[in-house]
C-alpha cells in the first residue's frame, strides 16, 4: 500500500512539473513586461542605497 502512495505522489509531482515548465516557457504576459519596462524607464537607473 505504501508503494502505491509513493507512485501516486510521484505521478502528481510529474504532472505539476510539466505544467509549471509549460507555463514558464511562455514567460510573463506582454502587458506585464511593457508595464515593468515603462516603470523602469520612469524611475531611471538606481545604484545601491547608502
Amino acid at each position: 500500500m505504501r508503494k502505491a502512495g509513493c507512485r501516486d505522489w510521484l505521478e502528481r509531482a510529474e504532472q505539476l512539473r510539466v505544467r509549471v515548465a509549460a507555463s514558464a516557457a511562455d514567460g510573463p504576459p506582454v502587458d506585464w513586461s511593457a508595464n515593468l519596462l515603462a516603470r523602469l524607464e520612469e524611475d531611471g537607473p538606481r545604484g545601491p542605497q547608502r
